[in-house]
C-alpha cells in the first residue's frame, strides 16, 4: 500500500474522498463531477460532491509505527448534489435527472469497489449508506442532495516514516 508522505497529508480526508468520487462518478454517470470549493465555470448536468469528516471514533487502534498513539478509525459525511437545467435543449427532463440520482446511488453502494485501495490508498471504507435526500427546483434547475455516512479508518501502511509533528 501507499505511505503517506506527511501526517499533513494523510489527514487530508477531504481532498482525497473528493478527488477519488470525481474519478468515478463522472466514468459512472457521465456527467462533469466537481469537488468542493471549485471554481469551474457553471455548466450542466452536473455533480458537486463534498466530504466532510466528522469524528475519530473509540477504540484507539496499537500504536503506529513509531509508537505513536492516535485516532485512526473516522466517521464522516459524503454529500453529492446532482444539478440539472431544464431550459437546456428538452435533453435535461426530469427522466433525465432522476436518472443521474439513480446512477449516482449505484456507483456509492456498498458492494461496489469505488472506494478501494487503489483508489484510496490511505484509507479503508468500512461502511456507507445513504442518510438523508432532499429534491428541490430554483427556476429551471432541479436539485438533488443524497447524503451518506462514511466510516472509514487510516490503513496502518499508510503512515509516514516520520510520524512527529512540530510544536505549534
Amino acid at each position: 500500500m501507499t505511505q503517506a508522505n506527511s501526517l499533513a497529508d494523510l489527514y487530508c480526508f477531504e481532498k482525497y474522498f473528493e478527488n477519488t468520487a470525481v474519478t468515478f462518478l463522472e466514468a459512472a454517470t457521465g456527467a462533469q463531477v466537481f469537488a468542493s470549493s471549485s471554481l469551474e465555470t457553471f455548466v450542466t448536468p452536473r455533480l458537486e460532491v463534498g466530504f466532510r469528516a466528522v469524528e475519530a471514533t473509540q477504540p484507539v487502534d496499537a500504536p503506529i509505527s513509531g509508537g505513536i498513539e492516535e485516532y485512526r478509525k473516522y466517521s464522516g459525511n459524503f454529500e453529492a448534489t446532482i444539478v440539472t437545467d431544464s431550459s437546456v435543449g428538452g435533453t435535461q427532463t426530469r427522466a433525465f435527472h432522476l436518472e443521474l440520482v439513480g446512477k449516482t446511488r449505484a456507483a456509492l453502494l456498498r458492494s461496489q469497489p469505488n472506494w478501494n485501495g487503489t483508489n484510496l490508498p490511505f484509507y479503508g471504507v468500512k461502511l456507507i449508506r445513504q442518510i438523508s435526500f432532499d429534491r428541490t427546483s430554483e427556476g429551471d434547475l432541479e436539485l438533488s442532495l443524497i447524503t451518506w455516512e462514511v466510516l472509514f479508518s487510516i490503513r496502518s501502511t499508510a503512515f509516514p516514516t516520520t510520524t512527529t509533528t512540530a510544536a505549534p
